[in-house]
């Protein structure tokens, strides 16, 4: 008899534990499954707070998108309908720029949900591709938007002081004699212009009282070209891509995206990197010289290189004169 209560105890206890472990397993699937249902539903009704905090807790791809689409909604970004328009439309620029965002609060959750799609999910589709290449876009025009509102002036560019704008505080100086600009100065986009860009700390490059003595000018008088000496005094700015930045995930996508269609000739408008990292240097056209001066030039600043992974002032203000 003993033997057999002991037998009875066993399988009881034996029953008890499985059915505990069954009921664990059981609980966390329908956890999951009740935090898939929760992150739809918010996400329908745009409830986008509560879908943040219900699509954090599912583990799937599906409920990673959803929360990188949940950061967009709040952030105001209705991706399926910026794309239709995109892929249609005449100006596409104009429509970039009117999605770029407006407040700190936008750009960290752009920044959120770019950082969910690239760093998050394990199997991306060309949408998601797509969504990044948008986001990431966003974010580099965000910092460029002011500079797009400078006056080009043949080989040149208008300083800020010329327009109140907020990102924008660089300024030109030139020196004359005798209507021939014999110095320029240069005070650089900034010292903190790159820091979102690149996700790093700007670099500072700076040159002062250093001559160069390549630019031909025309003596009016007896119609001869002779060579004018250049005192520089600037200060370029640059950083180094860092892994992460919107830059490196604009690159990425873009990169993903080759021969894409979706978006026609508007996506080439969105692969920002590529665009500036391009290796195009700047001139500044300035009185009594008949060709412009190169901000970054041999011997004094190192012009810029294509594809090598860093920006600068001149490529900036380059891409802004092509």
């Amino acid at each position: 008899m003993k033997t057999n209560k002991f037998t009875i105890v066993k399988l009881l206890l034996t029953a008890m534990l499985a059915a505990l472990l069954l009921g664990c397993k059981d609980e966390g699937a329908t956890t999951q499954a009740g935090y898939l249902e929760d992150c739809k539903l918010y996400s329908d009704e745009m409830r986008w707070g509560k879908a943040i905090e219900a699509c954090k807790l599912v583990d799937s791809d599906e409920g990673k998108h959803l929360l990188a689409q949940a950061y967009m909604g709040r952030a105001g970004i209705d991706f399926f309908g910026l794309m239709t328009r995109l892929a249609t439309a005449d100006n596409p620029m104009n429509l970039i720029l009117d999605a770029v965002p407006s407040t700190a609060a936008k750009s960290k959750d752009y920044y959120r949900a770019l950082a969910v799609i690239m760093d998050d999910i394990q199997v991306k589709s060309d949408t998601m591709y797509l969504e990044a290449l948008i986001l990431s876009s966003m974010l580099v025009y965000e910092q460029l938007v002011d500079l797009f509102k400078l006056k080009v002036k043949g080989s040149g560019i208008s300083s800020c002081a010329d327009v109140t704008l907020k990102r924008c505080s660089f300024e030109f100086t030139t020196t004359e004699v005798l209507g021939y600009t014999t110095g320029l100065g240069f005070s650089g986009l900034g010292a903190s212009f790159y820091d979102n860009l690149c996700q790093v700390p700007t670099k500072t490059t700076s040159i002062a009282g250093s001559t160069h003595k390549v630019h031909t000018v025309t003596n009016y008088i007896t119609d001869l070209a002779m060579d004018q000496a250049i005192d520089y005094d600037m200060t370029i700015y640059s950083c180094d891509i860092k892994a992460k930045s919107p830059l490196a995930y604009n690159r990425t996508a873009g990169n993903k995206l080759v021969g894409n269609k979706l978006l026609g000739d508007a996506i080439d408008q969105l692969k920002m990197t590529a665009a500036l990292d391009s290796g195009n240097n700047f001139s500044q056209a300035v009185a009594g010289l008949r060709d412009a001066i190169a901000l970054c030039n041999t011997g004094h600043i190192a012009p810029p290189a294509d594809s090598d992974g860093s920006l600068n002032d001149c490529e900036i203000l380059g891409y802004l004169t092509q």
